[in-house]
């Protein structure tokens, strides 16, 4: 930290370095840290009074600079006309060799003209005839006077008495320890160390334009609408036609960074609550919190638990508020959500009309290739919507159940299965007030690929393996597995799919409502027993029954017919992408139900079922 020194004479201007000391050494806003010492000096060391009656002793004398100077502050008062002055002056003409701010108010202001300092540069003082009076022949600066409160050119800051708060101002500007400070509502603003060269344009009474430049090494922003202040480093934007601009513009909010570049349009507007905020930014991050930043949102009120508690144990649904209009592209290292983290999100994030919308993004995550559309609505703290397109590439089917534990209830056969797969899933649905999709309001299309799975020795296979009269291992290996799902008006359809174990060769499909009643039926296509038959699974976990009969799926597991299954899957997936997509920009009291559809593949009426 470097050192402001304060020259102060015999009967000096107590007011006058009343402001500038203060701010400097304890901060200019309650709770922020000072930006400078601050020292006191007079000739020889000696204890001076002020025009006040205070009696001060200094704490060095004039006759050096501080080795961390930064600036040399002469404060105004009776004696700056008489002979102890001298000894100032090679104190100034050092400071000013060595690009240290010197700063002089009233009569001190007089002095620096008596010696021929203001010649050079633009500056004010007790008016011109004063100057000229104290200057004499040392003094041609005439032309440089302005009629002004402070004057600042360099490193020089000059005012008159009546100046002192103008005088302060400068002198902070001029050592980059300036805050400034404003507040609109309930929303505050401070800035540490700024620069502002802004033009404004009175468009009515109380409505201003501004346009310019603003530069800060610190800024700080509170707003009701979240519970964590918004830090942003330094950076400069430049304001203009309504829109600030931001060029890499770094700001922090609790345990996320984030970088900006691009526009904000109607700040004012958003922060008196009465116009949308719009922007159009591009971010950066290398690391993004969702659990903390959500809970800022949902609980603006509550600063000390969301410093605290970042686990996600208690996420809630959240309403997305409906005055932000922003068009975001992210670039983002680390995002955690939940208790999952994803690396290199990267695409497109429409937040507008109450509605979050991601636009087909790239991550890594669970140690897989994921590719997401998402829409995200609600109209109230109770219930939402979601509607998502997910491509997941070579997924572990224990994380894949782990990150989307709803799958456990529609496809309860991945739980039996050990390995990697590929995972397409589109799907929409409500959404309670702990983030869970209400299953029954369940709308969706699920691919599924993998190969060498391991299919894990359990009961219900164990029943299986004993009709076929399978060899029951503990780890038996598919070779390759492809499923199609839909999951429509209360009921998983499992279209019929092939797969081969061993020495044999099935074929497995059927459908289940959400209450996991269900009705499977297993082909056997190929085994050790010289004829074809079939396995019909009906009832539900607590109460299965396994019944023989013909093999009805032999000829619905040729390429043809599947082929045709996924033509289907995939165009209600495409379907319901549209249907959610349809959304954005209207947010209705309540989500229709959507069209109940009793085809099933087969052409008869889907019956309850659940998996293997």
């Amino acid at each position: 930290m470097k050192t402001v020194l304060f020259v102060l004479l015999d009967q000096f201007a107590d007011w006058e370095s009343a402001f500038l000391a203060p701010a400097l050494r304890g901060g200019i806003m309650p709770g922020r840290p000072g930006s400078h010492a601050v020292r006191y000096a007079t000739p020889g060391g000696v204890p001076v009074r002020s025009i006040g009656g205070m009696t001060l002793t200094p704490d060095c004398d004039t006759e050096t600079l501080p080795d961390d100077c930064a600036g040399l502050i002469l404060v105004g008062g009776m004696s700056w006309a008489t002979p102890e002055t001298e000894r100032i002056v090679p104190l100034v003409r050092e400071a000013l060799s060595h690009g240290i701010l010197v700063g002089a108010i009233c009569n001190a202001a007089s002095f620096l003209a008596a010696h021929g300092f203001l010649n050079g540069v633009r500056h004010t003082g007790n008016g011109l005839e004063m100057l000229r009076e104290w200057g004499g022949a040392n003094y041609t600066g005439e032309k440089l006077y302005q009629e002004r409160q402070a004057v600042r050119d360099g490193n020089v800051v000059t005012a008159n008495g009546s100046g002192y708060l103008e005088f302060t101002r400068e002198c902070l500007l001029a050592l980059e320890a300036d805050t400034l400070f404003c507040r609109v509502g309930d929303s505050r603003m401070g800035m540490d160390r700024a620069g502002i060269g802004v033009t404004a344009e009175k468009l009515r009474d109380s409505v201003w334009i501004p346009e310019g430049i603003v530069g800060f090494s610190r800024l700080v922003v509170s707003t009701p609408q979240c519970a964590l202040p918004i830090r942003m480093e330094k950076t400069s934007v430049t304001v203009g036609n309504r829109a600030v601009t931001l060029r890499n513009a770094t700001m922090r909010i609790g345990r996320s960074d984030l970088t900006a570049s691009g526009v904000v349009h109607d700040l004012y507007g958003a922060m008196r609550r009465r116009r949308p905020l719009r922007a159009e930014l591009s971010l950066s991050s290398r690391n993004l919190n969702c659990n903390q930043l959500i809970r800022a949102v949902s609980f603006p009120a509550d600063t000390l638990r969301i410093e605290a508690d970042t686990a996600a144990t208690d996420l809630k649904l959240f309403v997305v508020p409906k005055n932000i209009d922003f068009a975001l592209h992210t670039d983002f290292r680390r995002v955690r959500y939940g208790k999952f983290v994803f690396e290199d999100v990267r695409g497109a994030v429409d937040v507008r009309d109450g509605t979050v919308h991601l636009k087909g993004l790239a991550m890594k995550g669970l140690d897989a290739v994921m590719h997401t559309t998402l829409l995200y609505q609600a109209v109230r703290p109770e219930r939402g919507y979601v509607g998502f397109d997910f491509r997941l590439r070579r997924i572990n089917v224990g994380k894949l159940v782990e990150f989307t534990p709803s799958l456990d209830s529609i496809v309860p056969m991945l739980r039996s299965f050990r390995g990697t797969v590929d995972f397409d899933v589109s799907a929409e649905a409500d959404l309670d007030s702990a983030l869970n999709i209400r299953i029954p309001t369940l709308r969706s299309a699920i691919r599924l690929r993998g190969d060498s799975l391991v299919l894990m020795d359990g009961e219900t296979f164990a029943e299986i393996s004993k009709k076929f009269f399978f060899k029951n291992k503990e780890r038996n290996l598919i070779d390759s597995i492809a499923v199609n799902i839909s999951v429509k008006d209360g009921y998983v359809t499992v279209y019929p799919f092939a797969v081969a174990m061993d020495r044999y060769r099935a074929a497995v499909g059927g459908t289940q409502d959400l209450d996991m009643n269900f009705d499977y039926h297993i082909s056997i296509l190929k085994s050790p027993i010289p004829f074809k038959l079939g396995l019909n699974i009906t009832g539900n976990l607590d109460d299965m029954k396994f019944r023989l009969g013909r093999a009805k799926y032999k000829n619905l597991v040729t390429p043809v017919e599947i082929h045709k299954v996924d033509s289907t899957v995939s165009g209600l997936g495409r379907q319901i992408v549209r249907d959610f997509k349809r959304r954005i920009g209207r947010i209705p009291e309540e989500r229709r139900p959507p069209a109940r559809d009793t085809t099933h593949s087969s052409g008869r009426s889907p019956r309850p079922l659940s998996g293997l």
